[in-house]
């Protein structure tokens, strides 16, 4: 019971400090850039097409959180 528990809790807290900088995103920005660089290509009150949520979150995010081209009425 004991060696199930470490065994666990060790691969755990192993994989947390080996592979901790495998998870930061925060140079990562490629999504961010190209939505910025497909709102800015396009025509005021334009309609873009998506494929699905990897496309639609990073144009949402550029628009609502940093203002890129929100083109409110």
């Amino acid at each position: 019971m004991y060696a199930s528990f470490f065994s666990c809790t060790g691969c755990a807290c192993i994989m947390g400090t080996q592979e901790w900088d495998d998870h930061d995103r925060s140079k990562k920005t490629i999504a961010r850039d190209l939505a910025k660089d497909y709102l800015e290509s396009c025509a005021p009150n334009a309609i873009l097409f998506t494929f699905g949520d990897n496309d639609t979150y990073p144009l949402w995010y550029a628009q609502e959180v940093e203002g890129i081209r929100p083109d409110y009425v």
